[in-house]
């Protein structure tokens, strides 16, 4: 047969079925997308595609039905067949990487599980929601003016008492008054270097810079404020880990703020340790600070960035919000894991550098204290 407008044979069905496939796995390749078929009822994979080799990369046997079940099960209180079926467009973390994925059942005794990395999108997502986080000025600023309005108000009356009482006033009497006005003042002043803290880097000089120099001068630093407490600090540095795209202003506020979380967090604690880590991900370079603290209740994690929350006594709440914004403006993230009564994991992650015109600035922590 022939095709009337071509002049050219039509092909055949069989002959277009053919083509359709060959046109199909040449978009699935393009795709970077992993599929596994599992067949539940003999309990062994059925198939998987070149990408779910590649983005699996031998961290679980693509042969390994069960591990592919426990890989992709939500909660292990379940038979792993029954969860397979009952959930979709979900996220697991494995390793260092995130995996999105979505589980489909079309027929009763096959599992489809389509998933691809979506690590970096979770990154840019995490980066996103820093900036629009502190970009709520309205809210920020009503809170400002409560945090400065209650012990301005509290200096204001002490000073008027004062003014009124003066000539009766004892002198112990004055000077609990006097005392009681310093230390709102004091408040005012740390509320006010926040803030200042909050704005200071808005013009950031991002450069490559070798961290293992960096934490060198940072590491010193940290046991000299731990020891001092008491506090047990190990540290682990990967030696893959050496360039990191930062400002070593901003990195250097950001790290130091952590360090002083983690310190107050393990102070009342037994055995108290804190262990710092920077290791190499891909193309990030990832610093943890974790401790054996009080830790953090499980519905409070979300609100540690929320300018003002804070589960400190004296805390004024601006400590994260100010290092998620600086991290932001550098295309790096930060994540917490925390466990109430066992401890805290604080992680930040930086774009990975190159040794072309590496920085090297030992200098940045002499003038430094740790106030903890």
């Amino acid at each position: 047969m022939t095709n009337r407008f071509s002049g050219q044979r039509s092909a055949s069905s069989s002959e277009q079925k053919t083509i359709q496939d060959s046109i199909f796995t040449e978009i699935l390749k393009g795709l970077k997308l992993g599929i596994i078929v599992l067949d539940t009822e003999n309990r062994f994979v059925f198939f998987h595609n070149h990408w779910a080799n590649e983005i699996l990369k031998d961290r679980v046997g693509l042969d390994d039905y069960d591990a592919l079940c426990d890989l992709f099960m939500r909660r292990k209180d379940e038979s792993r067949e029954k969860e397979l079926l009952a959930f979709e467009q979900r996220q697991i973390r494995l390793g260092n990487h995130i995996l999105g994925y979505t589980v489909y059942h079309p027929l009763n005794s096959y599992v489809s599980i389509l998933f691809q990395d979506i690590t970096e999108k979770a990154r840019l997502e995490s980066i996103a929601e820093a900036v629009e986080s502190t970009n709520s000025l309205g809210y920020i600023f009503s809170q400002i003016r409560h945090e400065l309005g209650n012990p301005t108000n509290s200096i204001k009356m002490t000073m008027e008492v004062l003014r009124n009482n003066i000539n009766t006033y004892s002198k112990e009497t004055i000077l609990n008054y006097v005392e009681r006005a310093l230390s709102d003042l004091t408040r005012v002043e740390y509320l006010l270097k926040s803030l200042r803290n909050f704005s200071l880097y808005e013009d950031l000089d991002i450069r490559s810079h070798h961290m293992h120099s960096y934490m060198g001068n940072f590491l010193a630093l940290a046991e000299g404020a731990s020891h001092d407490k008491g506090i047990r600090l190990a540290t682990r540095i990967d030696p893959d880990a050496r360039y990191g795209l930062v400002d070593s202003r901003a990195i250097q506020q950001v790290m130091l703020n952590l360090l002083s979380n983690a310190i107050d967090a393990v102070c009342n604690r037994d055995n108290p340790e804190i262990i710092i880590s920077m290791k190499k991900n891909g193309k990030l370079i990832s610093i943890a600070f974790e401790d054996n603290g009080c830790g953090i209740p499980e519905n409070q994690v979300h609100k540690l960035f929320t300018a003002f929350f804070t589960t400190k006594p004296k805390g004024t709440g601006l400590g994260l919000p100010i290092a998620a914004k600086m991290l932001a403006k550098m295309n790096s993230t930060i994540d917490i894991s925390s466990q109430e009564n066992v401890g805290t994991t604080v992680t930040i992650s930086i774009p990975e550098g190159s040794d072309v015109d590496a920085v090297t600035l030992p200098e940045i922590f002499e003038r430094t204290t740790c106030k903890s």
